[in-house]
């Protein structure tokens, strides 16, 4: 509890789930769906074929297992250089190792965060299998170049929309416009039931490798178990959920529509605030491209010209009781990152040094929403006027 007279604390972000996450919990329990692949998996997979008017998808039981998943459905080799943002989640290589490729990074936009097609020019071109194509916070990578510049080279492009559910490009929705794509619903994600994510499958040739390694490398889900046993035929892992999450995940998806648009009225509430702040204050607020038409509403984030200065507003706003964070690290320049080659990377080492998140969330109503704007306008106040 906050003292009297003290402001409240707020968190960066706090988990929570939907009203009806328990009744639809208990409905699962009591129907016996503690295994895999059940009935309530199945309903998640056609709600996200018809939302994103994609081939497939298998639900999993991470984002990270679904990049692992997407990823050894295309049979990498360690020749193989799979193009990555320096600027993304460190499970994107890890999932590019594992599945048996290279990882190679290159660099985003300064001021979206996504991929900068431009950074795909300049690349060991003979040895590029495909591109993964990160849709950081919500906002649209610059698919348009993105898929011209690999048709040209005949590269497979991933999407990684675990920010970007429900985002649009002028092309289409995210997530159905590469070959394959990723989701995810962990615990800050827009909808969250602890661990879960997705494969978004738009070529049919890579569906069933996909449902193979998920089903730890059988052709189970190709068969009628009463009458016959699987075979074992090919590398895979236990990819699949309870199908209890899937219940719970049912029912995040039911409130989408609100949950989103709490969101944005957040991330929308923040922009209109802080615009002239930013102005004196000579920070950046995110830009939306034009081709990104509806964001994911995922994230807002702030840029500093320093890191110095980002760690003076992270400061700033602890002594005001406000949880604010940095993201990735730029991973070319990280300890395990250094063994991979890579372009120059200017733009993802600004961002690792100097952005900086805001809270968003369910916790969040208009009261803490005006604390927030409150502390980030007082920063540096005596120097701005």
């Amino acid at each position: 509890m906050s003292e009297p007279g003290r402001p409240k604390s707020i968190r960066f972000s706090v988990p929570s789930l939907s009203p009806g996450a328990s009744e639809a919990f208990s409905r699962a329990a009591g129907a016996g769906a503690f295994g895999s692949r059940g009935p309530f998996t199945d309903q998640v997979e056609k709600t996200i074929i018809e939302r994103l008017d994609c081939t497939d998808a298998i639900l999993t039981n991470s984002g990270s297992m679904a990049l692992l998943v997407a990823l050894s459905a295309l049979n990498l080799d360690r020749q193989d250089l799979v193009l990555i943002p320096s600027f993304c989640f460190v499970a994107v290589p890890q999932a590019v190792i594992l599945a048996g490729g290279t990882p190679y990074f290159v660099d985003v936009d300064p001021l979206t965060g996504s991929l900068d097609p431009n950074s795909l020019r300049d690349v060991p071109s003979e040895r590029v299998r495909g591109v993964i194509a990160v849709h950081y916070a919500g906002m649209a990578a610059d698919m348009s170049q993105i898929l011209k510049i690999a048709a040209e080279f005949e590269w497979f492009v991933l999407e990684d929309s675990a920010h970007s559910f429900g985002g649009r490009h002028e092309l289409g929705v995210l997530g159905s416009l590469g070959s394959l794509a990723i989701l995810s619903f962990d615990h800050q994600k827009n909808l969250q039931v602890g661990e879960a994510g997705a494969v978004i499958v738009n070529d049919e040739r890579l569906l069933l490798p996909a449902r193979r390694f998920a089903t730890l490398g059988t052709n189970i889900r190709e068969l009628d178990q009463t009458r016959q046993v699987f075979d074992w035929v090919s590398r895979g892992q236990r990819a699949s959920p309870p199908d209890y999450v899937a219940a719970i995940l049912l029912n995040e998806l039911d409130h989408f529509t609100l949950i989103q648009s709490q969101r944005e009225a957040q991330w929308n509430h923040y922009f209109k605030s802080l615009k002239q702040w930013a102005s004196l204050a000579g920070v950046k607020l995110p830009k939306v491209p034009l081709f990104s038409t509806v964001l994911g509403w995922h994230i807002f984030w702030v840029t500093f010209a320093s890191r110095d200065e980002a760690e003076s507003f992270i400061v700033h706003m602890a002594k005001r009781g406000i949880d604010c964070r940095r993201h990735y690290s730029s991973l070319s320049k990280t300890s395990a990152g250094l063994k991979y080659d890579h372009q120059p990377t200017p733009a993802s080492d600004h961002l690792a040094e100097s952005l900086v998140r805001l809270p968003m969330g369910r916790h969040l109503g208009f009261a803490e929403l005006e604390q927030i704007v409150g502390a980030v306008t007082d920063w540096k106040r005596a120097d701005l006027v």
